[in-house]
C-alpha cells in the first residue's frame, strides 16, 4: 500500500478552509484516495451513534495536487479516518512552506506524513490514521440529497439600488420568483400601500406601488 502526492502550495489556504468546515460538524473524517483515472479525492463525514450528519466532499486532483501516485491490492483505493484537528494543524504548518509532499508511511502505526519544505529547512508532521477496509469504505458513498434549485439574482449594484429605495417602507420584503417569469420585491406597510419591484433584471425604474384590500373596519 503506498501514495505519494505533492499538494499545490497556493491551495493550501482553500483546502484549509474545506477542513475547518468540516471540523464544525464531527472530529474525525474519511479520507478516501481514488485510483489515478478518478479525478477526485474525497473528504467523507459518514454518520455514527453520536452523529447523524453525513458530508461529503469530493477534491479533484489536477486542482489540488501534482504527481499523484497510489498502489493498493483494493483497486488503487485507500480508505482512512482523519482526525480533522490534526490535519488542520498540518495545514496551518504547511501554509509557509515552498513546498508540500504528502506521503503515507507506517512509523510502528499508519501514518499520513507532510513533508514541508521552508526556506529555514523541513518541517515533518506525521498524522495517525486507521486504514479501512475495502468493504467498510464502499458503505461510505456519496449522501442521497435533493436536487438543489437556485435561482440566479441581478447584479449586486441593480439590487442595492432596489433595496435601497425599499428599506425605508419597512424591515421585511417578500421576494417571489416564478420560472419563466420575471422576479418581483414587495414591501407592505401597515396595510396602507404596497411598493413592489418586477423586472428580469430588477432595476430601480420598474418599482410601482399598489393598494391592499382594505381593512375591515376602516
Amino acid at each position: 500500500m503506498r501514495f505519494k502526492t505533492r499538494l499545490r502550495v497556493g491551495r493550501i489556504a482553500a483546502l484549509l478552509r474545506v477542513v475547518q468546515a468540516l471540523q464544525k460538524v464531527d472530529r474525525r473524517c474519511i479520507l478516501h484516495l481514488t485510483p489515478q483515472e478518478d479525478d477526485q479525492i474525497r473528504l467523507i463525514l459518514f454518520p455514527t451513534a453520536l452523529s447523524s450528519v453525513a458530508a461529503y466532499t469530493g477534491l479533484p486532483k489536477s486542482y489540488w495536487f501534482d504527481g499523484y501516485r497510489i498502489e493498493s491490492q483494493s483497486g488503487n483505493n485507500i480508505g482512512m479516518e482523519v482526525d480533522l484537528q490534526n490535519l488542520d494543524r498540518a495545514l496551518k504548518s504547511a501554509a509557509g512552506g515552498d513546498a508540500v509532499v504528502i506521503k503515507l508511511a507506517k512509523k510502528g502505526v499508519p501514518v499520513l506524513t507532510f513533508d514541508i519544505r521552508t526556506a529555514l529547512g523541513p518541517i515533518l508532521q506525521d498524522l495517525p490514521v486507521s486504514i479501512m477496509s475495502s468493504t467498510r469504505l464502499e458503505e461510505c458513498q456519496e449522501p442521497d440529497s435533493a436536487t438543489l434549485q437556485g435561482v440566479v439574482l441581478p447584479s449586486l449594484a441593480n439590487l442595492c439600488s432596489v433595496v435601497e429605495r425599499l428599506k425605508a417602507l419597512g424591515n421585511h420584503a417578500s421576494i417571489k420568483t416564478v420560472v419563466g417569469e420575471r422576479s418581483s420585491f414587495t414591501i407592505e406597510v401597515c396595510g396602507l400601500c404596497q411598493r413592489g419591484c418586477r423586472s428580469d433584471a430588477i432595476l430601480p425604474d420598474t418599482c410601482s406601488y399598489s393598494k391592499p384590500p382594505p381593512l375591515g373596519g376602516i
